[in-house]
């Protein structure tokens, strides 16, 4: 079944309404879709009729943007993995300064309402609401009295801390491929499409300028990876502060670029 996308301010004007079958729906930004989120996931699929609650962006590009370093995962290849682990529906907010003002309470009960939960997964670190003013253990509370059944999933740990969206992406900009990829449970990629590719002057190849469409890129350097564009090829690809260098090679189509996997000794394709 292919995954349905579907618009949270849709919902609360009225204009999609949703069939009253009681859904299995895991809440969270999902950048990267780390082994954390996989573990929230997993339960929402084993429950049937699984539902994703996400963001068009990550929250913090509005409320601390001095602080926000760029994402992992362009919404498109949010989608795309969600779809792949087995939900169905994806609810897409697109975070405002509106939405921000929502108590935790109100919008927890607003989106059960709306898309008539019968079972909640989020982890344990989980907290929404105007200053984050409701955690995990309210809503299960919370929801107890509702007689909406709520699964608070541990934190998964690698290396003695929790794995986080927030480590990986210091492990990319740091380089170290390796530890993002353990944590990922998968090599870190970097999703091109949108991205216009420009001739790289006197060197023949293409020029993605990542940095300034807010995507996390590694640290300067050069790395085997898997590029798929009209075709897939393993080839090393440079990386300088602002994008990613991809040198010609014959069959790549750099107008119809689709990502880069940087490949890891762990995880080799």
């Amino acid at each position: 079944m292919s995954l349905r996308r579907i618009d949270w301010d849709s919902l609360v004007l009225g204009t999609v309404k949703l069939d009253r079958e009681p859904r299995a729906v895991a809440v969270g930004v999902f950048d990267g879709l780390h082994r954390g989120h996989a573990e929230l996931i997993k339960r929402a699929v084993a429950r049937g009729r699984p539902a994703a609650v996400t963001f068009r962006e990550n929250p913090r590009k509005l409320l601390a943007p001095g602080d926000y370093q760029g994402d992992i995962f362009s919404l498109q290849r949010k989608l795309e993995v969600l779809e792949a682990c087995g939900v169905e529906e994806a609810v897409v907010i697109d975070f405002s300064e509106k939405f921000s003002k929502l108590k935790g309470q109100e919008f927890m009960a607003l989106m059960e309402g709306l898309l008539h939960v019968g079972f909640l997964v989020i982890g344990s670190n989980f907290r929404c609401g105007f200053r984050q003013d409701t955690d995990a253990s309210f809503i299960k509370t919370m929801n107890e009295k509702l007689g909406i059944e709520t699964c608070v999933v541990p934190q998964v740990v690698e290396g003695g801390f929790p794995v986080s969206s927030s480590r990986i992406r210091a492990a990319i900009r740091g380089g170290d491929l390796a530890a993002a990829a353990s944590m990922l449970g998968r090599n870190p990629d970097l999703d091109l499409r949108g991205m216009v590719p420009c001739p790289a002057g006197p060197q023949e190849g293409w020029y993605y300028e990542a940095l300034s469409l807010g995507r996390i890129i590694p640290a300067p350097g050069s790395y085997p990876a898997l590029v798929q564009g009209r075709g897939c090829f393993r080839i090393v690809v440079s990386v300088d502060t602002g994008g990613v260098f991809i040198p010609s090679h014959e069959g790549f189509d750099p107008g119809n670029a689709v990502s880069v996997e940087f490949l890891t000794e762990a995880l080799r394709p």
